[in-house]
């Protein structure tokens, strides 16, 4: 399979001699790498990243451009060539229709909300481009990515599954559960009596309760407010046939256990 390549480009604004602000650059940059990445989990449906980015070309012009080359961090999980493509299509698909076809989680759409916001501001347009295929992001991009934002539908509900990711930094109270069914992951919401039991449960199978949120066309919540974080035991620390052996002596009343058995077996 031949590399990969993404080529970011960004123009300034007249007041400012089409150079670009600093932190404009920074920001995009971040926010690109924010983007392939969560399109990497969209794809792999893995707990880790699957592809890294390296710069193969940079140069200040108009507009300043940056191209970065895909790479796969393990060659048997290679979707580069996926995410790049995939990244352009949701792009594309905003931009031309104000919709995506499949549903994509928030931090995706969050992302590309960010990455507009300074068109018309400080920057006069985004491109991005990749195998032929370009995209301009204007400055009516970040509207449509905003109405993709807005919460469709709330119910009470439950996940269960793997809490691989978290984030308490200042408060953010975050983090990831990665079910065995449904979703590749969901964001979960949580409040701040509930950071303890949150972190001890890194690295466990637990279940959240709260409030779940979906999104327009998705049969699955992409986001929850959590009331309530049970853990659940490793399993070898669960009980094992031997050790419930005579665990209730008294299970079958006054009948013999064989007995008891038997007229099981013969309602059968």
């Amino acid at each position: 399979m031949t590399n990969s390549f993404v080529t970011l480009s960004l123009e300034g604004i007249q007041r400012e001699n089409r150079f670009i602000l600093l932190k404009d650059f920074l920001q995009e940059l971040g926010l690109l790498l924010n983007l392939l990445n969560e399109t990497d989990h969209h794809i792999s449906a893995r707990k880790g990243l699957t592809t890294y980015y390296r710069v193969v070309d940079l140069h200040h012009s108009s507009p300043a451009t940056v191209v970065l080359e895909a790479l796969p961090i393990d060659p048997q999980y290679n979707y580069s060539h996926q995410i790049i493509s995939l990244f352009l299509d949701i792009i594309t698909q905003i931009k031309r229709e104000g919709r995506i076809s499949e549903p994509v989680s928030s931090p995706i759409l969050t992302s590309l909300r960010d990455m507009a916001f300074p068109v018309g501001r400080t920057l006069s347009l985004i491109t991005v481009q990749s195998n032929g295929k370009q995209v301009e992001i204007d400055k009516n991009f970040g509207s449509k990515v905003v109405d993709l934002l807005k919460p469709e539908q709330t119910y009470p509900g439950a996940v269960r599954g793997m809490l691989e990711a978290i984030n308490v930094h200042k408060d953010a109270n975050v983090l990831r559960i990665y079910p065995d069914v449904g979703p590749s992951k969901i964001t979960c919401y949580f409040p701040s009596d509930l950071q303890e039991t949150a972190i001890s449960g890194v690295g466990k199978f637990v279940e959240v309760r709260g409030t779940l949120r979906y999104r327009a066309n998705s049969q699955y919540a992409d986001e929850i407010k959590v009331d309530c974080i049970e853990i659940f035991p490793d399993e070898d620390e669960l009980p094992s046939l031997f050790d419930l052996r005579g665990i209730a002596p008294d299970a079958t009343g006054e009948v013999l256990s064989e007995d008891f058995i038997r007229e099981l077996r013969n309602a059968l």
